[in-house]
């Protein structure tokens, strides 16, 4: 709750805006399985689309491990986040 208050807060109080890279409280693919992943050394660069250009990134899809929940063609509104995973 917290979290998704400060996002709101930077957002101009702008719940749409807000929800578009931090789901509210109770609306996170993660309570069902869905996990994040990076790169050891990469911090905070492994939360933007600098991880889908990473080494790591390019062997988990051509191995067929990871289907990305939110592609940068996702029907949610949501920003493309290579690193969020979606267990099917």
């Amino acid at each position: 709750m917290h979290l998704f208050l400060a996002k709101t807060l930077q957002s101009d109080l702008n719940l749409s805006k807000a929800s578009r890279s931090l789901a509210p409280p109770g609306h996170s693919f993660h309570c069902i399985g869905d996990f994040d992943v990076g790169k050891i050394g990469l911090g905070e660069l492994n939360f933007t689309e600098d991880f889908s250009h990473t080494e790591e990134f390019r062997r988990m899809v051509n191995l067929g491990y990871i289907d990305i929940r939110y592609t940068d063609t996702n029907l949610y509104g949501v920003r493309y986040e290579p690193w969020h995973i979606k267990i099917a």
